[in-house]
């Protein structure tokens, strides 16, 4: 099953979104991130395996493969881990992925699955919004004010990667953009 999830990186100082695709199919088992991500990005299976344990989530034994586009754009370091997770999830059927459409994820995971701060979380939320009209947006606990601030969407604050699952079910409360804040969708 092929599931997409928004996300967005820093390059050279400018934000840059970025698409996630994630197939999981039958197969024997491999996990490979494609589109020019960097070493951190290919060490990320088993992160995402130790993460998804911890919290609950089954590691699914399929042939996954992670599409990081556009292609061209160099991926560097650990800010899309929550994407990846969340693309993996949908794509194995763990999750609905309906609450995922129009919506980006930002943040970066331990082993425990608790997530971690991004740096430039404004410019990124602006990135994310910007690039394919998200109207919503997932970042760690803590860095949802300034999502809000910098993307003008609404935005979700998870502390630990098993609260997606809450998300996915419509159970968190969002921190809305003020009216004034909010941005026309671009076409």
């Amino acid at each position: 099953m092929l599931s997409t999830v928004a996300s967005a990186i820093l390059q050279e100082g400018e934000a840059r979104p970025v698409r996630v695709e994630v197939d999981a199919h039958r197969g024997l088992p491999s996990f490979a991130i494609v589109g020019m991500a960097d070493a951190p990005a290919r060490e990320e299976r088993e992160r995402l395996r130790a993460a998804l344990l911890s919290c609950g989530f089954e590691y699914p034994l399929r042939r996954i493969v992670v599409n990081l586009a556009p292609a061209a754009l160099r991926k560097a370091g650990p800010g899309m881990e929550l994407a990846i997770a969340a693309g993996l999830l949908c794509a194995s059927g763990q999750l609905e992925p309906g609450r995922f459409e129009r919506c980006a994820f930002l943040g970066e995971m331990k082993l425990s699955g608790e997530l971690t701060a991004v740096a430039d979380v404004a410019k990124l939320a602006e990135a994310a919004r910007a690039a394919a009209g998200n109207e919503s947006i997932v970042v760690p606990l803590g860095q949802g004010p300034e999502a809000v601030r910098a993307g003008g969407i609404a935005a979700y604050e998870l502390g630990r990667l098993g609260e997606l699952a809450a998300f996915a079910c419509g159970e968190l409360e969002s921190l809305a953009a003020p009216p004034a804040a909010r941005r026309p969708k671009e076409a």
